[in-house]
């Protein structure tokens, strides 16, 4: 399960494709329905064995360096994924690759379980819709 650890991050990784380019309320609904941003509750105890690859110690454990991550081979990625899985960490935690101060958390289905609030749809009121277009350099039609 792949969750962004703010709102932003998660609507820019929805509109991402229209940088540069407009966005329109029609744009909004995907497969026949509206996009929504929905929070999760990550329990302490599962966010406790989360393998942070932002922390060097932890890279260090796994042998790996923060280009290791970044590569765009989900070949390499998923392997990386698959070790720390192995090591028995509930997921792993890194940097987005649009900005250094988003971060990704990767929670693997069979030792997590988070908490889901009601969705909220997006729509051009949303604050955090118009700071992720803004910092996407996606206008509004």
């Amino acid at each position: 399960m792949y969750f962004a650890e703010t709102a932003e991050h998660a609507i820019a990784e929805m509109i991402q494709h229209y940088r540069g380019q407009v966005l329109s309320r029609d744009d909004l609904v995907m497969a026949g329905r509206a996009l929504a941003l929905v929070s999760a509750t990550i329990p302490p105890s599962t966010r406790d064995g989360v393998a942070d690859l932002c922390d060097p110690t932890v890279l260090m454990r796994f042998e790996l360096r923060p280009d290791d991550t970044s590569v765009r081979d989900r070949r390499v990625t998923q392997g990386i994924a698959s070790a720390i899985h192995r090591d028995g960490a509930a997921g792993l935690r890194w940097w987005c690759a649009f900005f250094g101060e988003w971060h990704t958390v990767v929670l693997f289905r069979d030792r997590a379980t988070p908490d889901y609030a009601r969705p909220e749809p997006l729509d051009f009121e949303n604050g955090e819709l118009l700071e992720a277009a803004r910092l996407l350099g996606v206008r509004f039609r």
